[in-house]
């Protein structure tokens, strides 16, 4: 469900400034903790392409998650959000990806072989996790352009 992609990929910024103030450290209780977000999802325009994102959950858990370095070549998948959290400075080191909640692929056997069939949601729900750290002040969602190569930002909120 999760992993890491290093891809040097574009992304376009939106115009749009910090949707939400999600303060998830409010008493310091994420500090050095693996941190679980659950999100509702909403298309709210599919020609604009725009999104509502509501937190529905938080969950701190002890550890460190592994950082998996992918190859830097590794294909962007159409059917995934892209998030990463980033410090004052903004500044990119990786991607994780999560499984788009508006879209679902099934595959089945057919009479050519194997068939795919796509169902589009308005709404749904994600879990994202990640490491937090004295660094860690923003969450930034982003999707794949038709293309695969740049990436559109959707949501962006301080933690």
């Amino acid at each position: 469900m999760f992993g890491n992609c290093s891809a040097p990929l574009k992304v376009q910024h939106s115009s749009e400034g910090l949707n939400d103030k999600l303060e998830i450290n409010k008493n310091g209780t994420a500090l050095n903790k693996i941190v679980f977000l659950t999100f509702e999802v909403t298309l709210v325009d599919s020609i604009n392409d725009l999104y509502n994102f509501k937190l529905k959950n938080t969950l701190f858990a002890p550890g460190l998650l592994k950082q998996n370095k992918l190859d830097d070549q590794m294909a962007i998948e159409p059917y995934y959000f892209y998030y990463q959290v980033s410090g004052e400075n903004q500044k990119l080191k990786t991607y994780q990806k999560v499984q788009n909640p508006l879209q679902t692929v099934y595959e089945y056997a057919g009479e050519n072989g194997l068939n795919k069939k796509l169902i589009q949601k308005r709404s749904g729900e994600m879990i994202v996790r990640f490491n937090y750290n004295k660094d860690s002040k923003y969450i930034s969602f982003f999707k794949p352009e038709k293309n695969t190569k740049t990436f559109k930002t959707i949501y962006h909120a301080l933690l």
